[in-house]
Formats: structure tokens, sequence, C-alpha cells
């Protein structure tokens, strides 16, 4: 049959599917209970002086408080409880993304950051740093990511305090003016299997190096402070590592240069992408990409369909990559046409791989 013989609905079912490998990767919260929404109850209590704004200004004033404050403020009158219902901010939040919230809450990340901040991100669906639909938000700076940045991406981890004071000369009193979090003990795998059992404070590296870089009034200035600090004091992992964490991006080498991330995982969870239609994006991953990278890995292979969709000398990188790749199911149904893997699926030519997705 003709990929146009099928409609997408039957094409998404047959060839996506939601790997656990992938999506209990990160911080995944489970007894999470979603808010109900309960009728006012008539009453003659009011909130005051607010009374006196306009309905928009005052939805615009909400929407810059964090999620703690309005949950705070609905409790305090039945008129505050309406008001803060009333919000579109809050209602989809509290509709879509209210594991999110719960998260945030647990990491004690929820006092950082706005309704409206949070709602930006619900609202948006590419990975802040690749651009590509993300199916993942990274906590502490309420962005969206994917798993290959999660992975790759050192503006994506998190470090301890004792970290940033090696690396970029911090001390404890500066580190107030940026979001801290507290760890979720629990296994996480993006990249390596760590467990923790203990709950541990950590920082955004992106923030602390921009905090850094501040403080010192230079990159420079930074280097040379951090480089005379820890003069000798330093053993070899601890120096590659801090030259590592400082350094830009273009330095990496290979991923045998790169330190292993000791908190991977556990400053992310999943997050939906609220379409203009009202239409909840999870994202879903191809078995076709799967087909293909396993196919590349036991043979080492590559059909001339399949080189197509990826680049460089060795393409068992590009095709993880592709095979970790979470698409809206809008752009699902485009890519299908240009997946090699996915058409032989279609076709009955990969039954392993499809028996395998209820697995993994």
């Amino acid at each position: 049959m003709d990929l146009d013989d099928y409609t997408s609905d039957i094409l998404i079912e047959r060839v996506s599917w939601r790997p656990r490998y992938i999506l209990n990767s990160i911080v995944t919260i489970r007894d999470a209970i979603q808010p109900t929404f309960v009728p006012r109850i008539p009453g003659s209590s009011n909130i005051s002086l607010l009374n006196t704004l306009p309905p928009e200004l005052l939805h615009i004033v909400f929407e810059l408080l964090d999620f703690r404050s309005l949950s705070r403020f609905a409790r305090v009158c039945h008129q505050g409880k309406a008001t803060v219902e009333s919000l579109p901010v809050y209602r989809d939040l509290i509709k879509h993304a209210f594991t999110a919230l719960a998260a945030f809450g647990r990491t004690e990340l929820i006092t950082f950051h706005s309704a409206a901040s949070i709602h930006t991100a619900l609202l948006s669906e590419k990975c802040v740093a690749c651009e590509q639909f993300a199916p993942f938000l990274f906590l502490p700076t309420s962005e969206r990511c994917c798993y290959e940045c999660l992975h790759r991406d050192r503006s994506l981890r998190v470090i301890t305090s004792g970290m940033v004071r090696k690396c970029f000369g911090l001390t404890p009193k500066d580190l107030r003016r940026i979001p801290s979090m507290l760890s979720i003990p629990g296994t996480y795998s993006v990249g390596h299997t760590i467990t923790y059992r203990r709950r541990t404070r950590l920082f955004s590296l992106k923030q602390s190096k921009a905090l850094g870089v501040t403080h010192h009034g230079s990159a420079e200035a930074m280097e040379l402070f951090v480089t005379s600090q820890n003069a000798g004091k330093l053993t070899t992992n601890e120096m590659h590592d801090v030259r590592w964490l400082t350094g830009h991006p273009s330095t990496i080498g290979s991923d045998a240069n790169v330190p292993v991330d000791r908190f991977c995982g556990m400053a992310s969870t999943g997050f939906p992408a609220l379409q203009p239609n009202d239409v909840l994006e999870k994202g879903v991953w191809c078995l076709g990409c799967r087909a293909n990278f396993l196919n590349y890995h036991g043979t080492r292979i590559l059909d001339a369909e399949t080189r197509l969709l990826v680049s460089g000398a060795d393409p068992l990188l590009p095709l993880l990559d592709l095979e970790h790749r979470a698409r809206s199911k809008s752009t699902f149904v485009e890519h299908i046409r240009v997946c090699k893997g996915a058409k032989d699926l279609l076709r009955g030519l990969e039954p392993s791989v499809q028996a395998s997705k209820d697995f993994l």
C-alpha cells in the first residue's frame, strides 16, 4: 500500500512509540494530584483595593506572580480564588501541566518562575538549544529541551555549589541571586544511569557562568581568577572538568573528552506543548529511526536512502540522534515519507522492532 492509503492516525499508531527508557530518564512525578476548579461560593469577602483595578490589568499583575503565591492568594477569600481561577494562564497550567508544577514544587523551584514564564514555555514547542521539538522542560530556567541536548549540551547541566566555586569563583552569598534546586532521590538515565538516595542542592551551569562573568567583569577576568584560585588544589580530573565546564562548546573534540554528567536528567521533566487549536502535543518517537539505528549498529552498512538523513564520516551518532528525536504528530507524518525504516515497518519488514516497543 502507498503511504497516501493510510490516514494520519493509522500511520502514527503503526510506526510511532513513546519509549519508557527516555520518558523515565528524568524527573517523573507519579503521585501528583490534579487540582479541581470549585464553583465560587457566594460571600462578602473581597480582595480589597485590588477591586479597583480593571480586570485586564489585574490579570497582568497576577500572571507575574509565581505559582505558590497564586495558590496562596486563592486561599485568602472567595473572590481571590475566583480571580486566580479565571486566569487563562492558571487554568491552562493546572489542566495541562500539573505534573510539571509538582516537579517545580518538589525541587523548590516553584517560587523562581512566574506563572506567565511557565505558560510561555507551554505554548512553545522548540528546544532552547537545537530548536527541534522538545518534550521536556529544564526546570532551573523553565526552558524547553530535548533528550539529545540534555545529554550533550553543557548549558542544560546542573552542578553543585562546590563546583560553582571552583569553576566561576562565586560564594554562597553570590548564589542567592540565581535559582537553586533540591534534587529528588531516584534513578536517572540521560546518557548513562545514576542513582541518588539523598537530596542535593544544584545550580544551573548556564546561570552560574553568566553570574560569574558579571561578578568578575568579563570571561577573561573570571578565568584568571579561577586559575589562580585553584592552582595546586585540584586533581587532574577536576581540572579537566573545570576547563570543560567553563569553556566554549566548540572546544569539545569528542564524547571521550566530555566529563560524565553526575546529575543527568535530575533537572528536567516531561512537558507537553499546547497548540493554538487547543491540541496537546506530548511528542512521539519513530520506530523506523530505531530500526535504522539497530540495522546500522549491527551491520555497519547504510543504505542510500538512510544516508540522505545523516551526515559525517560516522553516521552512528546522527542515527542515534534520530532514534532519540521526538516529534509532534503533525510533523511526524511528514517524517515518515523520508524514513526508510518507517516505510519498511508499514510493509511489515521490521516485525521485531514493532514488537519491542511495548518493552522499552
